[in-house]
C-alpha cells in the first residue's frame, strides 16, 4: 500500500473509532462513576384555591408558587392560570398532583389581556402590587394531605 493511501486509511479508522466511542452507554457509565444519582420524586399534596379581584373571581390570573429556601429539600414551584371561575390547581409532576410539603411565596399577575393572548411585558391590572420578587405579598404552607388555600383577595 502506498504511504498516501495508508495515511488516509489510518485517519479514516481513527475517525470512525472516535465517532463510535461517543455512545450513550459510555456517558451513562461516566455519570454513575462520578457519583451521579437521578432525581428522586418527592411526595406531593393537592393544592387548590381561588383568586378574587375586587371581591369577584379573577379568571386569567397568573399564580406563581415559589418554595422558600430551607422549607423543603429542593426548589419547587408551580405556575398556574386561573380558570373562568378564578380557581387554580397546582401540579409538580402531573396534572393535579400538587406541591411538596413546605412554605411557598405566592405572586399573582392579572394581565389586561387574558391568556392565551397575553404577552410578556403587557400591562398587569394590578400594577405589580402582587408580583414582587423581593417581597411576595402572600405566603402559604403546604402540609401533607389536601390543601385548600383560602382565597387570595386582590384589590
Amino acid at each position: 500500500m502506498k504511504p498516501a493511501c495508508l495515511y488516509r486509511y489510518l485517519v479514516s479508522i481513527a475517525i470512525i473509532s472516535a465517532l463510535t466511542g461517543c455512545g450513550s452507554e459510555s456517558t451513562t457509565s461516566r455519570n454513575v462513576d462520578a457519583g451521579y444519582t437521578p432525581l428522586q420524586k418527592v411526595p406531593t399534596y393537592p393544592v387548590s384555591g381561588t383568586v378574587l379581584y375586587q371581591g369577584k373571581p379573577a379568571p386569567g390570573a397568573w399564580v406563581q408558587f415559589r418554595s422558600i429556601p430551607g422549607s423543603n429539600q429542593t426548589h419547587f414551584g408551580c405556575e398556574v392560570l386561573t380558570n373562568s371561575e378564578g380557581k387554580y390547581v397546582c401540579e409538580t409532576y402531573q396534572e393535579g398532583d400538587g406541591l411538596p410539603a413546605g412554605t411557598y411565596d405566592v405572586r399573582i399577575t392579572l394581565p389586561v389581556t387574558p391568556m392565551p393572548d397575553y404577552r410578556d411585558g403587557e400591562t398587569d391590572r394590578l400594577n405589580g402590587r402582587y408580583n414582587s420578587p423581593q417581597k411576595a405579598p402572600f405566603r402559604v404552607v403546604v402540609k401533607a394531605g389536601p390543601n385548600v388555600i383560602p382565597p387570595f383577595q386582590l384589590r
